[in-house]
């Protein structure tokens, strides 16, 4: 039986983009045989990773440190007797073919799955130096984290403000799905009718291997 965890030492995962997965506080045991010898196992951590570079990369080892419980000896009539002892194991390192993406087009910035972007504006009738919250939402799966702030073709009579930005993400072993929102403040300085254009995202889609 585990007493308890000493040490343990995640994997470095210097050439990825990371999302730690939600596991149980309590390890949940379950049985796995390996190699022909059966052990108890549980989750300690869980990671969606994107690669960041192309070609070949590792999962760098991980490591624990824990405390077991042994048997130490054996009593003439209360059986098998115990002591806690100091174990360790090693996870090796895990190699990986990492696929290069096809000629970057112009905009791309490495967002790569299944997106979704929207504009939307409250009203189409303001007042001189009344403020405008004009918000972009991309949603889909994918790796969030390469998408940049879209940019919005303000006049040069509105003055515009740095975004807020909020983001309902959901790792999940199967991928991070969700929305991120940009919600820009511009206010007109002088009236008139304007065009604030359109907004665009460039992306990768894996389904269709293409842009």
């Amino acid at each position: 039986d585990l007493v308890s965890i000493e040490d343990f030492t995640a994997p470095k995962l210097n050439n990825f983009y990371v999302e730690e997965l939600e596991t149980d506080q309590n390890l949940k045991w379950t049985r796995e045989t390996i190699n022909g010898k059966t052990y108890n196992a549980a989750v300690l951590k869980k990671y969606l990773v994107f690669p960041r570079v192309a070609g070949k990369t590792e999962i760098d080892e991980a490591s624990i440190k824990c405390m077991a419980r042994v048997v130490s000896g054996r009593h003439p009539f209360w059986g098998y007797t115990y002591d806690n002892a100091p174990a360790s194991a090693k996870a090796s390192a895990i190699s990986l073919n990492v696929s290069s993406l096809p000629s970057e087009p112009m905009g791309f910035s490495g967002a790569v799955g299944k997106f979704n972007i929207s504009l939307s504006k409250p009203n189409d009738t303001v007042s001189v130096n009344e403020a405008v919250v004009c918000k972009v939402t991309i949603s889909g799966s994918g790796n969030f984290s390469n998408i940049e702030a879209p940019k919005i073709s303000c006049p040069k009579e509105f003055e515009q403000y740095e975004p807020v930005v909020t983001s309902k993400l959901n790792p999940t072993e199967s991928g991070l799905s969700g929305s991120k929102t940009w919600e820009f403040t511009l206010v007109p300085r002088y009236g008139g009718n304007f065009n604030l254009g359109e907004v665009s995202l460039v992306y990768y889609d894996l389904a269709s291997k293409s842009y």
